[in-house]
């Protein structure tokens, strides 16, 4: 992920540590363990407006603050299998991302949990769309569209095996 600035490229390694690389020279900024437990961490970053940087490990959803020489947790949160999907940051800031429970709505100044859909998600990071809703594939075949409430609009069985994660184009 880049931040805004386009100065520092953050990159994640499954051994928990996360990367801050200038991008003037690609010497490194900081090199933090950010798994918190040791748990596996999850493949995609996202960045908000303000800077603050979202990934997921085995069971938890992680906020980080780049202080610019190091780096401090913001929050932490317990999702089991969070790692198997990814945080996408919706239009109103709002934080969406998949879990062994189901799609979870998190605040973003704290982590707290909005609302949940139940579904089991594996390897589907959620997609919004430009009104809101939220596209997420299921363990068991099915993309299902959520609204911003957290409840389903439509759903859709297109196999008996694990969806992976959307796109949406223009």
């Amino acid at each position: 992920a880049l931040s805004s600035d386009g100065a520092t490229l953050y990159a994640m390694k499954t051994n928990g540590f996360l990367y801050a690389i200038n991008t003037s020279d690609g010497s490194a900024k900081w090199t933090e363990p950010l798994a918190l437990t040791g748990d596996g961490t999850g493949s995609s970053l996202s960045i908000d407006g303000d800077g603050t940087v979202y990934f997921t490990t085995d069971t938890r959803v992680v906020a980080i603050t780049d202080n610019g020489s190091d780096v401090s947790i913001k929050w932490s949160v317990e999702a089991e299998g969070a790692s198997n999907s990814g945080v996408v940051i919706g239009a109103d800031g709002t934080l969406y991302v998949g879990t062994s429970t189901g799609l979870r709505s998190l605040n973003p100044s704290n982590g707290s949990v909005n609302w949940e859909y139940a579904a089991v998600i594996n390897e589907s990071v959620p997609a919004v769309d430009a009104a809101g809703n939220i596209y997420v594939g299921t363990a068991d075949g099915k993309l299902l569209v959520v609204n911003a409430l957290g409840e389903l609009l439509k759903q859709f069985v297109l196999t008996t095996e694990v969806v992976n994660s959307p796109v949406i184009a223009d």
